[in-house]
């Protein structure tokens, strides 16, 4: 499966100076061999030519040498800066791992009382706000350090609309706002599923976010020679003409628009149009003016022929009360509130489970009880995940083989690529939903491999 990255002009642009600076020093060393030459054979009556082009050789030289000095430090604040937003992001994903698991675990019970339930929707609304704000701010550093990657694969953009529209819904009503969701057009696009929803909730939520209350929303879908186009349309604040080339930049926004609703980082749109355009679309914005609503239309390559199909229908694992029920799962986790969050979903979905603390507990453990599934975090103390994971291959009997499943707040493709080469059948990017969760545990624990890991 092919995956693109998505490089930052500026920077591959800045990493080739060196080149056209040998390429200016070899050029002005030839220079000065020549003006030697013809010193020699035809003497300069004012002053030593060949010695004034060796002096502007030796500064050029020092120049060149200040330059490749100023291009190693600004390289080693750039990784000091990604580092920064790494452990940054790290730190803010794991509160909200056990915020969002307790809010989608507490929900669905009907004897809350009313206030309650108000309250967990709110909590669960502005801890996904959070995730949202963390998610683009942890992109746009992927942007700038060329990590960002796109992995296509055919799917239907019917799909990934109707995905969009849902998942704002509770946005849309506690602003009273319509929604207008027309079905979409059955038609395939050679897409990255995840980045291509972030590009329509981010755009659904600029919508939501510049519609006053009572407004209207519309999605709308449709299908040109060879391509697939969705304008999202809303009769909001509008966009003043001399701000509307500024509309994709990142970290600006429009003057006058500086609500405390309407406040973000700027980096919503501009993230959209990156992720648009490493599909090979294009993202427009058209305003006719303030308070005149907004259209931003995102276009992109159709698959020749093919056209969606539709697939059986698998059970669906929300139908099943215990899907995990015979199922032996070892979770390990220093975090005490998700240890906690973890043995209640765990043990709704039928699970075995025992938690661990530390991979010396874990390994502990696994001395006189042998799990399916092992579950384990990967940033931990003394011994992380992948040490973890390399002491229970280590060991003899029938315990080596169990498959494991890593739990993480580094969401990134290298950080997939890492934990599968080190040997882990699943990657769960925190926060992770509880039924997400339970989907990668049951599909791990039903593969050949797990069967008889069990068995004492």
């Amino acid at each position: 499966m092919a995956e693109t990255a998505l490089l930052p002009l500026a920077l591959s642009s800045a990493l080739s100076w060196p080149l056209w600076a040998a390429i200016v020093l070899t050029g002005l060393s030839g220079a000065v061999w020549f003006s030697g030459r013809r010193a020699d054979a035809d003497p300069a009556p004012e002053g030593d030519t060949g010695a004034a082009a060796s002096a502007q050789l030796r500064e050029l030289r020092d120049t060149i040498d200040e330059l490749t000095r100023s291009r190693a430090a600004a390289l080693e604040a750039a990784q000091r800066r990604d580092d920064f937003v790494t452990t940054v992001s790290h730190e803010l994903r794991s509160p909200l791992n056990a915020i969002l698991g307790w809010t989608q675990v507490l929900e669905p019970r009907q004897d809350l009382p009313d206030d309650v339930a108000d309250a967990l929707r709110v909590i669960r609304r502005n801890a996904l706000r959070q995730r949202q704000l963390l998610d683009d701010l942890v992109d746009m550093s992927r942007v700038v350090s060329g990590a960002l990657r796109i992995d296509p694969a055919p799917m239907a953009i019917a799909d990934a609309v109707d995905e969009a529209c849902q998942a704002l819904r509770p946005d849309l009503q506690r602003k009273s706002l319509r929604l207008d969701c027309e079905p979409a057009p059955a038609v395939l696009v050679s897409g990255d599923p995840r980045r291509l929803q972030q590009v329509l909730r981010n755009l659904l939520a600029n919508a939501i976010r510049f519609t006053p209350t009572g407004g209207t929303i519309t999605v709308r879908a449709s299908r040109t020679a060879g391509e697939v186009a969705i304008a999202i349309s809303d009769t909001g604040a509008g966009i003043d003409p001399a701000f509307l080339p500024h509309v994709f930049e990142p970290f600006r926004q429009q003057p006058g628009a500086a609500s405390r609703d309407q406040a973000t980082f700027g980096l919503g749109l501009s993230l959209a149009r990156i992720i648009v355009v490493g599909h090979g679309g294009t993202l427009t914005a058209q305003s006719d003016g303030p308070g005149r609503g907004a259209t931003f239309t995102v276009t992109l390559p159709a698959l020749a022929g093919a056209e969606m199909r539709p697939e059986p229908l698998e059970p669906s694992l929300a139908t099943v009360e215990t899907p995990l029920r015979g199922v032996r799962v070892l979770a390990v986790d220093d975090e005490p509130d998700w240890r906690e969050l973890l043995g209640h979903i765990l043990g709704a979905a039928g699970a075995e489970a025992r938690i661990a603390a530390s991979a010396a507990e874990a390994i502990q453990m696994l001395e006189s009880w042998r799990p399916d599934v092992v579950l384990t975090d990967i940033a931990m103390p003394v011994t992380d995940g992948y040490g973890l994971l390399a002491s229970i291959r280590s060991h003899g009997g029938p315990g080596r083989a169990v498959p494991a499943v890593a739990m993480t707040a580094h969401a990134g493709a290298q950080e997939r690529a890492r934990t599968a080469r080190a040997g882990f059948a699943e990657h769960l990017a925190k926060p992770i939903p509880p039924r997400e969760l339970v989907d990668a545990l049951r599909r791990v624990a039903e593969q050949p491999r797990a069967k008889g890991a069990g068995s004492d």
